[in-house]
């Protein structure tokens, strides 16, 4: 008497199994269907951005450190991406910080304190000195989860609600960069 196992037959066999992955691996490759690392081209084929220092017109100081340093971030996780000097990079990428506002959210009791962070940001392609995207008024906003000591706070330098705001900001620059184009 034979027993059936809930094994498919094409698995039944060691080589078999080898056998399909190669055909399957092959027909996903001929198909043009490709598993994406990750890692996303710059636009029109750049190998390598320059990142301006950050210009800050705020009143808050320290974010265009932070600002810098979350984006540096980002772009050194894309394998695709080489930060370069202006002169030598394909891509230049411009910030400036233009205002912080600061508001409550909800009840006067609970209320919360949020930020929006609007700024202009630039990419220009240094090769052909063709402005690739430019947005006057890129701007991002964030709520807190409650009201914070401003004193302890203070000493660490940005408030949770600021550096989230800021790490926001990163990545909506981040994501127009490599997504939107």
């Amino acid at each position: 008497m034979m027993f059936r196992t809930s094994t498919p037959a094409v698995f039944a066999q060691p080589w078999r199994a080898g056998v399909f992955f190669l055909l399957l691996m092959l027909g996903l490759g001929g198909c043009g269907y490709h598993f994406e690392a990750g890692s996303r081209r710059l636009p029109g084929d750049a190998q390598s951005l320059a990142l301006l220092p950050v210009q800050n017109r705020t009143d808050q100081a320290g974010l265009e450190t932070r600002l810098a340093s979350e984006l540096r971030t980002l772009f050194r996780a894309n394998e695709k991406l080489t930060l370069k000097p202006p002169e030598l990079a394909d891509l230049i990428l411009a910030i400036t910080l233009i205002s912080l506002q600061e508001f409550t959210q909800g009840a006067e009791a609970d209320a919360g304190v949020g930020y929006r962070l609007r700024g202009q940001v630039v990419l220009e392609d240094r090769r052909n000195r063709k402005t690739l995207w430019s947005d006057p008024t890129l701007t991002v906003e964030t709520g807190s989860a409650g009201t914070y000591d401003t004193t302890t706070l203070s000493r660490q330098g940005l408030t949770p609600v600021l550096r989230n705001v800021v790490q926001r900001y990163a990545e909506q620059v981040h994501h127009r960069i490599f997504l939107d184009f």
